[in-house]
């Protein structure tokens, strides 16, 4: 598949090429991430204000950061409670 990607600061257009598909994976990954970090930074800020894009990408590192402590920490949490409720009184 082909993808246009455009840098408006160089001037050209480049073409990335993947055939597993792996980067519209990312890019669909990115644009939810987004989205999630817009609605919230949309309860805060109005979205013509000048800091709307900062403090959406601070509320997508805050989701990134949140989702890669749930993931290091749940098995720990899960295994550590069925110990605890498995032990006799």
């Amino acid at each position: 598949m082909l993808y246009n990607v455009f840098y408006p600061i160089i001037g050209f257009r480049r073409t990335i090429e993947s055939p597993d598909g792996g980067d519209v994976v990312i890019g669909w990954l990115v644009r939810i991430l987004l989205l999630a970090g817009g609605v919230v930074a949309g309860w805060f800020v109005p979205r013509d204000e000048l800091g709307y894009t900062i403090i959406q990408f601070v509320v997508v590192l805050l989701i990134i950061l949140a989702a890669s402590v749930a993931t290091l920490y749940l098995p720990a949490l899960r295994r550590w409670r069925r110990d605890a409720t498995d032990k006799p009184k």
